[in-house]
């Protein structure tokens, strides 16, 4: 059964791929998207990448050839989101799709959210158009409030015009997990899923939450609609922007993103992430600096805070070797013989020529000024080696190596921090990095 996931290369997309793969294997995922670059490390997982945008009924209806199951994603372009959707329906349907599941927004038919008219108009239309369908009506993401933790980090406070009102939000890989879940099941499935997370919050919520993840007191400032759109104005966004966010308040203030029915934990076997738990993975990138905004896994913002590889620089290597593979029986994992990888718990020790490890960091091989031992971070995309770069030199770091193209067929650099100690940033695409962050060796 072929799936094909359009917006693949988006926040939620990416992770529903991922999900995808935990359940089936590559060569049944298509990944429909707008850029092909963008795309690289999805066919470096071995998935299909058909280029095609939601403009272009065309292209659709050649990407979604030989397709089985598609997942229309919602598009962004507001405004233009009901004629985009159809085209994609439109193209399912030229290709005999059996089934199409559509990312919907919460309790469609009676939300006042400023987003849902495009959705209903989306949903009104696949109940004539003759397909067969599901809609996953997906609560807000708890990722949704990464910028009022930046707000609430530089003010101390949380702006709202919402009230007592509740939100039942979830993690974007909760539904990520959730889509997939539903891709993957034979037979039948129930039409609509108004998907939410278990625990509905209010602003009172948020702050606390904040104020445990963040460390210092935030605290509720409500203000009416009108107040709280002429501050944000004040603040520099336009006043369509401010009025949306207002509108979004008004709806969240009269219960509209309030349902918890438990349909996303029954998809998931298992309770959803809880709200403090996401803001504690985003705190990180948004203290310290530029970063990318991504869904992997869960990962949204810059570094996040895991390790891939240690490198240990040895002056004998056959020495090394025989150290750890006779005396302490671990097992290399690579075949090459100029240097030794052993798969750790979700990281990898590597074992180097001291001088090798020294030349690759470009840093002098002298004790005084290098320790013989650098870390790693991987990375899942070629261009995200630049941003980690970027990020740490914003931080303070120094850079000891730009970015470069590397005869092993990936791409990597090299940074200091504050007090010397080298680490590479590097995309690997034979090496696989799990929704955890655990790096492994070889290929997902």
């Amino acid at each position: 059964m072929t799936i094909a996931v359009t917006a693949a290369t988006g926040h939620l997309g990416s992770l529903v791929v991922d999900a995808l793969l935990e359940r089936t294997t590559p060569d049944q995922v298509v990944a429909v998207v707008r850029d092909a670059a963008k795309a690289e490390p999805l066919a470096a997982k071995g998935v299909a990448v058909r280029v095609a945008s939601y403009d272009d009924p065309t292209a659709l209806k050649d990407a979604l050839a030989g397709v089985d199951q598609v997942l229309l994603i919602s598009g962004n372009e507001f405004g233009q989101r009901t004629v985009q959707h159809r085209n994609v329906i439109d193209a399912a349907i030229a290709n005999n799709v059996s089934r199409l599941v559509y990312t919907s927004a919460p309790q469609a038919e009676t939300s006042a959210l400023p987003v849902t008219p495009e959705h209903l108009a989306t949903e009104q239309y696949l109940a004539t158009a003759g397909i067969d369908h599901v809609l996953l009506r997906n609560n807000w993401y708890h990722e949704n409030y990464g910028q009022t933790l930046e707000t609430a980090r530089q003010t101390g406070s949380v702006l709202t015009s919402a009230g007592e009102g509740l939100v039942a939000s979830a993690a974007r890989a909760d539904y990520a997990e959730a889509a997939a879940v539903v891709l993957t099941t034979d037979g039948p499935v129930k039409p609509v899923h108004e998907l939410a997370g278990d625990i509905a919050w209010t602003q009172e919520d948020l702050a606390a939450a904040l104020t445990e993840v963040l460390g210092t007191p935030i605290t509720v400032s409500q203000v009416t609609a009108e107040q709280q759109t002429a501050i944000l104005v004040d603040a520099g966004l336009d006043e369509g922007t401010a009025g949306f966010v207002a509108a979004i308040d008004a709806a969240t203030a009269q219960g509209d993103l309030a349902l918890t029915n438990g349909d996303l934990r029954a998809l998931l076997g298992r309770p959803t992430t809880p709200l403090v738990e996401t803001l504690r993975a985003l705190a990180w990138p948004i203290a310290t600096g530029p970063g990318r905004m991504s869904g992997s896994g869960a990962s949204v913002g810059g570094m996040e805070q895991r390790l891939s590889l240690i490198t240990l620089g040895v002056s004998d290597l056959a020495r090394a070797r025989r150290f750890y593979e006779v005396g302490l029986g671990w097992t290399k994992g690579n075949p090459e013989d100029e240097v030794a990888f052993y798969q750790l718990n979700g990281v990898i020790l590597a074992l180097w020529t001291r001088t090798d490890l020294a030349a690759d960091a470009r840093v002098a091989d002298t004790g005084a000024t290098f320790s013989g031992i650098s870390i790693a971070y991987n990375t899942r995309s070629h261009d995200e080696v630049d941003e980690i770069l970027a990020q740490a030199e914003a931080a303070g770091g120094t850079i000891l190596k730009p970015g470069e193209e590397q005869p092993w067929g990936g791409y990597s650099g090299y940074f200091a921090d504050p007090d010397g100690h080298p680490w590479e940033v590097a995309w690997n695409p034979g090496w696989s990095i799990d929704e955890t962050g655990h790096t492994s060796l070889g290929s997902a």
